[in-house]
């Protein structure tokens, strides 16, 4: 949205008087192709092309990622999952990468880009009323899904819908603030209502030049087009002007798909107004998600900024779980969660980060991300009385890779699919073998992001020296040396190794005294079909090949380091 006159390097006008349409700046309409009969008609008519669609949930998501699969001739069964992200390497080296989740698709955008440095790259994502909206999400929830055959009236159907909302808060405002305002960062945006206004003016888009991102950014070279759902019947002409030969497809209509309650759906998206009550239990002070709302015109928020977090007691404690995924984040938030008389509906979604708010002054913090968790903390330490003189204690773990990484595998939606399946061990492991294989990247963030930096913050000397002393004391070690100069001056690191996870019980009481430890459920638990194979992943012998795709060729030190701990 914030391209100037001087940009026509990277955007071309269209004809006199339609000098609001612009195309995005890597084509030049010269290199398009047309289908002729002397230009093969089954070939797409753009090659070289890069489209990530990073779209919040239910805005228009499914229905651009059709328009790049189908202009570029894209085939389902060669789609690939990488995590969260979605990827489709399609006709005339064109891909598509589809994604909910900011962070894992910049990890995967990252990898494509060193790879195929040559392809032209566009990021498409969408924005939405909150008032038909989140009725959208509302219909692909279990809840609404089960009344698709339901006779209902449609004050019982509004009656369902208020609840949801009113019990689904985290998962909402998650979705806010999960994608926009980072993708919206990364083109250093002049902000959410200023695009708006761009697209105000252009009918329903604003478009992001790549002369706009940082150089060093994962999202250098591309342009962005942002789109509004209200336009979109406009959406055929804007893809035909800003990107050509690309054609938008649309998708079925929810009620298509729920015909029954068809007309309570329609009422739901166009009459239904949001309460104060639920606008400002929505937005909970919450200044992103606010000011989501008040660009689309919406008022009687309730009180904006601080009070998203609440005024701390003196004599709480204040417990964040700061750690790598699959290493027992879930059992030891539960465990924090119960422990502190926490809700666990009364969950706010700060960034990557949740924070409980407890009883008897009692905050607990979760998050997979340092940077995260950390703004959070010295929100919560500067802005509140009373809360630097809290108790303080953070929670880390580490596990053996060799069930770490089969256990990140099972979470994607790749590995989950193959709970219920008839697979033999060797076909178990072949797939195992190729997530390997694309998922370097992801699996070097994953182990450099939180435990490195977080362990020299309170003066770890290195990891292979702190293991000892983890070994020394059956399961774990006590930092309480932080920087004093640094935000976590006065904590305690609790550092917990996953081998000794029988041990965490009578840890966690000596070290957190009226603490109660309560585990997650197991993988074998959850996938009985496959828990042999699964328990066999152990015993995986990795190859020097997928050493190297997990290391960088040797170049992550902390990769390194955490698999010579561990003796591989």
């Amino acid at each position: 949205g914030n391209a100037t006159e001087g940009s026509m390097n990277r955007f071309l006008r269209a004809e006199e008087g339609e000098s609001n349409r612009r195309q995005l700046g890597f084509f030049d309409p010269r290199t398009i192709k047309r289908k002729t009969k002397a230009n093969n008609e089954d070939k797409p008519a753009v090659e070289g092309m890069l489209a990530v669609v990073i779209s919040t949930p239910k805005c228009g998501t499914g229905g651009l990622t059709n328009t790049f699969a189908r202009s570029f001739h894209c085939h389902p069964q060669d789609d690939k999952d990488i995590g969260e992200v979605s990827v489709s390497e399609c006709q005339n080296d064109n891909t598509v990468i589809r994604s909910h989740d900011l962070e894992e698709a910049t990890a995967v955008l990252r990898a494509f880009r060193a790879e195929k440095p040559h392809q032209k790259c566009v990021v498409v994502t969408g924005i939405r009323d909150p008032e038909p909206w989140i009725p959208s999400m509302f219909m692909q929830s279990k809840q609404a899904q089960d009344l698709c055959d339901a006779d209902i009236s449609r004050e019982d159907f509004f009656a369902q819908y208020h609840n949801w909302l009113m019990d689904n808060r985290p998962r909402l405002t998650n979705a806010v603030k999960e994608v926009r305002p980072g993708l919206l960062k990364e083109f250093n945006s002049r902000g959410l209502s200023y695009e708006l206004e761009q697209m105000k003016q252009n009918g329903g888009y604003s478009i992001l030049s790549a002369e706009q991102t940082h150089p060093e950014s994962p999202f250098a070279g591309c342009d962005m087009l942002f789109l509004r759902m209200e336009d979109s019947k406009n959406w055929p002409e804007i893809i035909q002007n800003t990107l050509p030969g690309v054609t938008y497809e649309t998708n079925p209509s929810r009620t298509d798909r729920c015909p029954k309650i068809a007309d309570h759906y329609k009422a739901l998206s166009k009459t239904y107004k949001l309460s104060p009550e639920e606008k400002m239990h929505l937005v909970a002070g919450d200044p992103e998600v606010a000011e989501y709302f008040q660009v689309y015109g919406h008022e009687d928020l309730g009180e904006i900024g601080n009070d998203a977090i609440p005024e701390t007691g003196k004599e709480g404690t204040l417990a964040l779980v700061i750690n790598t995924p699959k290493c027992g984040t879930g059992g030891l938030s539960k465990t924090l969660q119960l422990s502190y008389g926490c809700d666990p509906k009364q969950v706010m979604q700060i960034g990557s980060s949740q924070l409980n708010n407890c009883a008897n002054g009692n905050h607990v913090v979760r998050t997979h991300n340092l940077g995260s968790g950390t703004r959070l903390f010295e929100k919560l330490r500067t802005e509140h009385s009373g809360a630097d003189q809290q108790r303080c204690v953070i929670v880390t773990a580490i596990r053996d890779p060799r069930t770490w990484m089969p256990s990140m595998w099972m979470q994607t939606p790749a590995g989950n699919a193959l709970c219920e399946a008839d697979i033999s061990r060797e076909v178990f492991f072949k797939e195992y073998h190729d997530w390997i294989m694309v998922n370097g990247p992801r699996i070097q963030n994953a182990v450099s992001n939180v435990r490195p930096p977080l362990l020299a913050e309170f003066g770890a000397q290195s990891l292979t020296t702190e293991m000892q002393r983890v070994d020394q004391n059956g399961g774990y070690s006590i930092l309480d040396q932080p920087n004093p100069q640094g935000i976590y001056a006065n904590c305690q690191l609790l550092f917990l190794q996953m081998e000794h996870s029988e041990n965490w019980a009578q840890i966690m009481a000596q070290v957190m005294p009226g603490v109660e430890y309560r585990k997650n459920r197991a993988r074998t638990e959850v996938c009985p079909k496959i828990a042999d194979h699964y328990s066999a992943l152990t015993e995986y012998v990795y190859s020097q090949e997928e050493l190297a795709i997990l290391s960088d060729n040797g170049r992550n030190t902390d990769v390194l380091e955490y698999f010579s701990v561990y003796g591989m």
